[in-house]
């Protein structure tokens, strides 16, 4: 049977250079292999065994480290936030973070207004550039992994409403040889070794 390595992906911030120009647009990957997910779902059990979280709401740290009616008091975030590095210090996973600064990527580009971005279907895309390199770093990246690891792989993401669309475009261009967003050999390696692609909702 062939290894199976899983690549996660979530977003925090918002894409589109027309919209928070000032906060930075992150896009993180973390890789885990079949044989872990058993033992890392068991922790998360425990987790919220332990610290009175309801089983059947998503792990979310929002609602635990910030939302008023949901969130732990201050000694258990203390608690939590030190069970937490420990596990992740031993666990083998590999995690890969793409962030764009937002202004800086919009000086490059050359432009200075968002009027820059109206007019023909190529400048209107522009706008979600930041999403595209980030999605290719993480796709290039997990095409080394399968590689080194002789495994096939699969991605889960966190549904977005917008960034869905544009993770799909993405991977599918990625898979083209001669394309515009990745190298020949990371482009092949996706279009033979990535098996899957799944939009999830938050359900830890």
């Amino acid at each position: 049977m062939r290894n199976l390595s899983t690549l996660y992906i979530d977003e925090s911030g918002k894409s589109s250079l027309l919209e928070k120009a000032e906060e930075p647009f992150i896009l993180t990957g973390v890789i885990l292999e079949e044989g872990e997910k058993s033992a890392i779902e068991g922790f998360f059990n425990y987790i919220k065994l332990k610290y009175d979280i309801s089983p059947g709401i998503p792990f979310h740290s929002y609602d635990i480290f910030e939302n008023p009616q949901s969130r732990l008091t201050d000694i258990q975030l203390a608690s939590l936030a030190e069970k937490l590095a420990d596990f992740i210090s031993l666990i083998p996973i590999r995690v890969h973070i793409a962030t764009i600064n937002k202004r800086q990527f919009k000086s490059i580009l050359g432009v200075t207004s968002d009027n820059d971005f109206k007019g023909s279907k190529e400048k209107k895309e522009m706008a979600e550039y930041p999403y595209r390199v980030c999605a290719c770093i993480l796709f290039r990246w997990f095409a080394k992994s399968l590689k080194s690891n002789k495994a096939i792989g699969e991605i889960i993401v966190d549904a977005r409403r917008g960034g869905d669309y544009q993770l799909i475009r993405t991977l599918y261009a990625s898979k083209e040889t001669n394309n515009e967003y990745m190298d020949t050999a990371s482009a092949r390696l996706i279009a033979d070794k990535c098996t899957a692609i799944c939009f999830a909702e938050k359900q830890f």
